[in-house]
């Protein structure tokens, strides 16, 4: 990184696929007297419609990032599909407009880290010592990035818990039809999408460091050591 005086500042890192979660912080250094360039890039899996202001969870998560006066929102930009091709673009971009001085990319989906690293590559910036890049997925080519030193962090969203409570909830709902949903269930939240307030229950997450690789995904069966650390080529395809 650009820095070398530090003090503490936390970033936003979320994850797209359970929106309901907790934001998971990690302590990041910046110098005194500095201003902390961060990139929040986000998108939809279908089409999206929403800006920082349609979006109640994308406005959350903004309103983090800018609540911290050390840290200067350099972009917040939505990505149709999470298309990685339009990540490195966007990336692309805000690096020429700063010449290549921003600190963090914090993506909630592993395709759009992958372009912003792809676009950090093209510059000599691939490496979480010169940008930080954080990810949310877990994604093979993603931990494997973070194994080479070429990411910061991933959210890992435990599918197990995550998929036992959606049935659970399901039988609960097909079973009590003229209830509120309020009634039925008990949501640790409410989390307002852009239109309205959503009951919702939150599940067990993970952040994903080269630290825990081990104790996280290997151990929890989500890939093999090999799968990460071997040397079989996987596709880093941006289309």
């Amino acid at each position: 990184m650009r820095f070398r005086t530090y003090t503490h500042v936390a970033l936003l890192i979320l994850g797209v696929m359970a929106p309901s979660v907790h934001a998971e912080f990690l302590p990041w250094n910046i110098p005194v007297n500095s201003s902390f360039r961060v990139g929040y890039l986000y998108g939809s899996q279908v089409v999206s419609t929403f800006s920082d202001y349609g979006s109640g969870l994308v406005k959350s998560a903004v309103e983090v990032i800018r609540a911290n006066k050390d840290v200067d929102l350099v972009i917040q930009e939505v990505h149709r599909k999470w298309d990685p091709a339009r990540a490195q673009k966007t990336t692309a971009k805000v690096l020429a407009k700063f010449g290549n001085q921003v600190d963090a990319f914090i993506c909630n989906n592993d395709r759009l880290a992958t372009g912003v690293i792809a676009a950090l590559k093209e510059r000599g910036l691939d490496h979480i010592d010169r940008v930080f890049v954080a990810g949310a997925d877990a994604g093979l080519v993603n931990i494997r990035y973070i194994v080479q030193g070429k990411q910061a962090v991933d959210v890992w969203k435990m599918i197990d818990p995550l998929a036992e409570t959606a049935a659970e909830v399901a039988v609960k709902l097909a079973r009590n039809p003229g209830k509120k949903i309020t009634e039925i269930i008990k949501p640790d939240k409410m989390v307002n999408n852009g239109t309205m307030e959503i009951p919702t229950i939150v599940t067990p997450v993970k952040l994903v460091t080269r630290d825990n690789i081990n104790e996280t995904l290997i151990k929890g069966g989500v890939y093999t050591t090999n799968q990460i650390y071997g040397a079989e080529p996987i596709s880093e395809n941006l289309r």
